[in-house]
C-alpha cells in the first residue's frame, strides 16, 4: 500500500467527524449528505466529463448513499471516535462478502488481521454500549457493512477511469438522499457555518476521500485495503482526546492496540514479501559483480 494515499485518506477521514456533525445544526442529515454527494460529483465531472450508466455503478451509488445515510443517523448518536472505529470495522464484512461477489480469495493473513482488528473496534467500543449510544452504534454498523459492499463494487470497477466512477457514483448516490429527506424530518438554515461544513465535507472528505479509496482499491485486495483503514479511528481517537482532554479508556487503549496488531498481520505478508525481492535483486546483483 503507498503511503501517499494512505496519509491524505487517514487525515481527510479523521477531520471529517466534526464537520459533518456540525452540518446537523443546520441541514437534516439527509439534505446534509446530498448535497455532500451532489457538489462533490460536479467537482468530479468537471474532470471527467462523462457519467458511467451501468448496473456496477449503480449498485456502487446505492450502497453509498445507504452506507453514508446511516453513518450520518448514526453519528448523532455517538462519538468521533466511536462512530469511526464502528464505521471502519469494514473488513470482518468485506473479506467474505469479496470472495462472494468478485470472488477475490482473502489470504490468511487478511482474514486473521481483519478479525483481530474488528475485535479490537469491539473492545473499544464496549463501554458506550447503552441506550441511544446502542441505537447509533447499530446504526454505523449497518453503514459498515454497505460500505464495505460499495468497496467491492469500487475494486470490480478498476477497468474503468477512477474519475468517472467517483463521480457517477456521488451524482447518483445523491439522488435517494434528496428523495427520501422529506419522509425523515426536512430542515435548512443556510447559515455561513454550514458552507464551511459542506465545503470540507464535499471537496476534501468527499473529492479527495472517495478518490484516493478507489484508488487504493485498484491497487491491493479489498481485505488488505479496508483492514488498513483502521488506522482511521486510531487518528480520530487521538484527536477526540486532544481536543476534549479526557483521555482514553483502558478498553480503549486495548483496543487500539488490538487494531494495530490486526493492520500489521493483514499487511504483513506482502512487507515480508517486498523484503525477499530486495533481498533477491542484492544477492542476483552480487552475484554478478562475482
Amino acid at each position: 500500500m503507498k503511503l501517499r494515499y494512505i496519509v491524505p485518506y487517514v487525515l481527510v477521514s479523521a477531520f471529517q467527524y466534526q464537520f459533518s456533525r456540525d452540518m446537523l445544526n443546520y441541514t437534516s442529515p439527509l439534505i446534509a449528505m446530498g448535497l455532500r454527494y451532489l457538489v462533490a460529483g460536479l467537482i468530479m465531472l468537471a474532470f471527467s466529463r462523462r457519467v458511467i450508466l451501468n448496473r456496477d455503478v449503480a449498485l456502487v451509488s446505492c450502497f453509498s448513499s445507504l452506507s453514508t445515510s446511516l453513518w450520518i443517523y448514526g453519528l448523532k448518536y455517538v462519538s468521533f471516535g466511536a462512530s469511526a472505529v464502528l464505521s471502519y470495522s469494514q473488513p470482518i464484512f468485506a473479506v467474505p462478502l469479496a470472495w462472494a461477489l468478485i470472488r477475490e480469495k482473502p489470504s490468511k493473513r487478511e482474514v486473521l488481521g481483519a478479525l483481530i482488528g474488528f475485535a479490537g473496534a469491539f473492545i473499544f467500543t464496549l463501554p458506550s454500549s447503552r441506550g441511544y449510544q446502542l441505537l447509533g452504534s447499530l446504526l454505523t454498523l449497518g453503514a459498515a457493512v454497505s460500505g464495505a459492499t460499495f468497496s467491492i463494487y469500487f475494486r470490480k470497477m478498476r477497468g474503468f477511469k477512477a474519475d468517472e466512477v467517483v463521480g457517477s457514483h456521488f451524482v447518483l448516490g445523491s439522488i435517494p438522499m434528496f428523495a427520501f429527506s422529506p419522509l425523515l424530518g426536512f430542515y435548512f438554515k443556510p447559515e455561513p457555518p454550514l458552507w464551511l461544513d459542506l465545503g470540507y465535507v464535499s471537496t476534501l472528505s468527499g473529492v479527495v476521500l472517495f478518490y484516493t479509496w478507489n484508488l487504493m482499491l485498484r491497487e491491493d485486495s479489498v481485505g488488505k485495503v479496508t483492514t488498513t483503514s483502521f488506522a482511521v479511528p486510531i487518528t480520530t481517537l487521538l484527536l477526540q482526546t486532544v481536543e476534549t482532554s479526557v483521555p482514553p479508556t483502558i478498553l480503549s487503549l486495548i483496543g487500539v492496540a488490538v487494531m494495530f496488531l490486526g493492520i500489521y498481520i493483514a499487511n504483513s505478508e506482502g512487507i515480508w514479501v517486498r523484503r525477499a525481492k530486495i533481498k533477491g535483486t542484492r544477492l542476483q546483483l552480487l552475484s554478478k559483480r562475482g
